[in-house]
């Protein structure tokens, strides 16, 4: 499995918990990615998996990852009612990423190029605003992973998804 370039982010005011990202079946690569705002993260990564940003204290591997940063720093705004996740002026994850083309990724999730240094997250520093109605818009919704198979309730392509998940593997049912 790997991901890049996203931003997977617990608005500010949704209150504390839940794992921003878990790798129950394995290992991932994962590259050019921002997770904010969890109580904790339970994943394993692979070796390569480098240039990630987040809130809490340590990736495991990769030398160039930024971590402890503050939350509301990075982005325009992390309430859960703006959902704004673009990178605002002065944020850490601007030209802190690595080039990701060789994985096919050249935009961001709104089309922007990326530049000559990727930034870390989805969107790219200058990309366009948020437009509800439009590919790119924030979307809530559910998501229910069941023995490694997700399934998101949005049609709404290249969104960010403030999401709520049930999570069953083993018997055992997570929701967060």
């Amino acid at each position: 499995c790997a991901i890049y370039n996203t931003t997977i982010v617990r608005p500010s005011d949704a209150g504390g918990g839940g794992d921003g990202l878990i790798t129950a079946y394995g290992s991932a690569l994962v590259q050019n990615c921002a997770i904010f705002g969890f109580a904790s993260n339970s994943f394993s990564l692979t070796a390569g998996s480098d240039y990630n940003a987040g809130d809490f204290s340590s990736f495991g591997v990769g030398s160039n990852n930024l971590t402890s940063l503050t939350f509301a720093d990075q982005f325009e705004d992390v309430t859960f009612a703006a959902g704004d996740y673009r990178l605002k002026t002065g944020s850490d994850l601007i030209d802190a990423g690595m080039d990701t083309s060789a994985a096919g990724i050249t935009t961001d999730i709104v089309g922007t190029a990326r530049g000559a240094t990727y930034d870390i997250g989805a969107w790219e520093f200058g990309s366009s605003s948020v437009d509800d109605s439009a590919s790119g818009a924030t979307v809530t919704a559910t998501a229910s992973i069941s023995a490694g198979a997700a399934t998101v309730d949005s049609s709404v392509t290249g969104a960010t998804v403030a999401a709520t998940a049930s999570v069953t593997a083993g018997g055992t049912t997570l929701d967060q």
